[in-house]
């Protein structure tokens, strides 16, 4: 859990590994055919809208549509939807930005480790990153 790995990412053992190491995991979501479905650019694992709700509090569910977005906001789940965008406000009001210069209080800082420069990170809510554990190891 310490940098990317685009085969792991979005699959129910490597969601399921995220919680079990006490991580919030952040999924890309589609509502398709009925169902809800893990995957970065296409629906490619199922999972049931009993563990969403099950897991709400540890889950940003990055919605990759807009009808996945409109069925997560009438779940009521943590959700967001964003496309390039700078910044944007999930359905639990935090802002989740990509951008350090909107990185702070009440801000999800999204992949710090894309930049050169290092930041202080103690005032974001919390961070989004390939690397967890070292974010974790820096920040207890």
């Amino acid at each position: 859990m310490d940098g990317p790995n685009q085969r792991m990412e979005n699959t129910p053992e490597q969601v399921c590994f995220a919680l079990y190491c006490e991580f919030d995991v952040e999924i890309d979501l589609w509502w398709h055919e009925g169902q809800w479905m893990m995957g970065h650019e296409k629906p490619e694992h199922r999972i049931e809208h009993e563990t969403l709700q099950r897991y709400d509090d540890k889950l940003w569910l990055h919605c990759r549509d807009v009808d996945t977005l409109s069925k997560a906001l009438e779940c009521k789940f943590n959700c967001f939807a964003n496309d390039e965008d700078l910044i944007v406000v999930t359905s639990q009001g935090y802002l989740w930005s990509q951008h350090p210069k909107h990185w702070g209080s009440g801000v999800i800082a999204v992949k710090p480790e894309l930049y050169r420069m290092q930041f202080d990170l103690s005032l974001a809510d919390g961070i989004c990153t390939n690397q967890p554990e070292s974010y974790r190891k820096h920040y207890e």
